[in-house]
């Protein structure tokens, strides 16, 4: 692999999909299938390339997969399973991620439940930021797929 590529996958590696909890080895890993010609590899192919264990990009690649971000295909002829960067990964991500919306929506909830009928003390009022909170994860809950099914129609072609 050159040095640009290797720079780019050690660069993004360290904040690639970082909000999304994945290890450093799976952000490598994505930072990889996102600049590897061809744009699919082995998962040995894949750990020679990052000099890593098979058994680290394994694990990995379950992650990825599970995010939406990469997935798995079989060649005709071939055993090895080869991966790559998820066809619409990056809106499955996000749409992914909108589940969790629904979690801050009843965190928020269960917090203004547990305030309701207290009521504070002066100039500490936790009811407006618990409000402001489920607020915005419910509009976003709302908004989010929409955007995404646009994204999905008009794709890369407009930008």
């Amino acid at each position: 692999m050159d040095k640009k590529r290797q720079a780019f996958i050690e660069a993004a590696g360290t904040h690639l999909l970082k909000e999304h909890g994945v290890s450093p080895m799976a952000a490598r890993v994505a930072a990889f299938l996102l600049v590897c010609d061809p744009p699919e590899a082995t998962l040995s192919e894949i750990s020679r390339q990052l000099q890593a264990s098979n058994g680290a990009v394994s694990m990995a690649t379950v992650s990825l997969i599970g995010l939406g971000v990469a997935e798995k295909i079989g060649r005709s002829g071939q055993r090895a399973k080869r991966y790559r960067i998820a066809e619409n990964a990056w809106s499955q991500l996000f749409f992914h991620n909108g589940i969790n919306f629904r979690t801050y929506c009843s965190i928020a909830e269960r917090g203004l439940k547990m305030i309701d009928g207290d009521p504070g003390r002066p100039g500490f009022d936790p009811r407006k930021r618990l409000a402001e909170m489920k607020a915005f994860f419910g509009f976003m809950e709302q908004k989010l797929p929409a955007l995404i099914a646009e994204w999905e129609q008009i794709g890369i072609s407009s930008g």
